[in-house]
């Protein structure tokens, strides 16, 4: 297959493939890349090209870092941290597109670890060892009415109960919220333990707001001006994608979490998005419930692992 591969592409061409991509996340595009590698400085960014005959363009988001004897050889990831990953395309696509693509990293002899990603369901090559995940998302191209139908009795009624204690839902204005979802963030740290994923400095979330508050944007329900539960969202194409939440101990009878994801929801059915992705769960079983019972549905999606030779 006639293919120009494009070693470090331009931060052009990689935003241009990421916004025209439909398969594209946030997490494919360049700001998360590069806010990880200001944080992480072992990594660097490995990010590749291709361009096809046809005038398919394809990015193959990725971080590196050097191993081995001398360190001359690179290990590649895309993402880690809790995120998506994978290649994003433009035009059509087919499993040669795929084979060529990894086949790249497999002439290499090169580590390659890539999350999966729920909007690609393309087959992978069968040398790549494999992993099924998921998560869970809502369709939002129906009326509202028959969105909340679909929610749980308990989390119809924990909305309900929210509203008459009084909580309020607000989409961040900077200032002091970041250090009250800080707060709150720390404490749910400390009630997950030894079943939390990925813990996120501070830096990382103050540079994805502060860089890109229309993409990345904090939502927080308060209870009499407190800040008792927050969430960061991040916004892309036509997903909106429940990032992470926290929630302070000790307010859980008020329910401000379920009324702040309904809040969260309306408004991205307003702005006409079309799926809202709750993320996967990993070993937190009690927060994969909570998402179920907003009517959520599964989708499984795949990993995978390119060893070095």
């Amino acid at each position: 297959m006639k293919l120009e591969i494009i070693e470090q592409p331009t931060r052009t061409f990689w935003q241009e493939v990421a916004e025209r991509s439909p398969l594209a996340t946030l997490y494919h595009a360049p700001l998360w890349a590069e806010s990880l590698v200001s944080v992480f400085s072992h990594h660097e960014i490995g990010t590749v090209g291709f361009t096809f005959a046809d005038g398919t363009c394809a990015v193959f988001p990725l971080l590196r870092s050097r191993h081995g004897l001398f360190r001359r050889r690179y290990r590649y990831k895309s993402f880690g941290f809790g995120s998506y990953g994978g290649p994003i395309y433009t035009g059509s696509w087919d499993d040669a597109k795929t084979e060529a693509v990894f086949s790249y990293f497999q002439r290499r002899r090169e580590s390659l670890h890539f999350d999966g990603n729920p909007l690609w369901q393309h087959p992978l090559p069968p040398y790549l060892v494999q992993q099924q995940t998921e998560t869970l998302v809502l369709h939002l191209d129906q009326p509202l009415e028959e969105l909340f139908r679909r929610f749980s009795a308990s989390h119809r009624r924990g909305i309900a109960t929210a509203q008459k204690k009084g909580v309020t839902v607000r989409r961040s204005a900077g200032g002091d919220d970041l250090e009250a979802y800080t707060a709150l963030y720390a404490d749910t740290l400390k009630r997950w333990g030894d079943r939390t994923i990925v813990e996120f400095p501070a830096t990382l979330t103050r540079q994805l707001l502060e860089t890109d508050p229309e993409h990345v944007v904090l939502w927080l329900a308060e209870v009499e001006g407190t800040p008792v539960a927050g969430i960061i969202m991040m916004y892309w194409n036509k997903v909106a994608h429940y990032w992470r939440g926290a929630s302070r101990q000790g307010y859980e009878s008020t329910h401000a979490n379920t009324l702040l994801q309904w809040q969260v929801i309306q408004d991205a059915h307003a702005r006409q998005f079309l799926l809202y992705d709750f993320a996967p769960s990993g070993p937190l079983a009690g927060v994969e419930e909570f998402k179920r019972r907003f009517g959520a549905e599964k989708i499984i999606f795949t990993r995978g692992h390119l060893k070095s030779y």
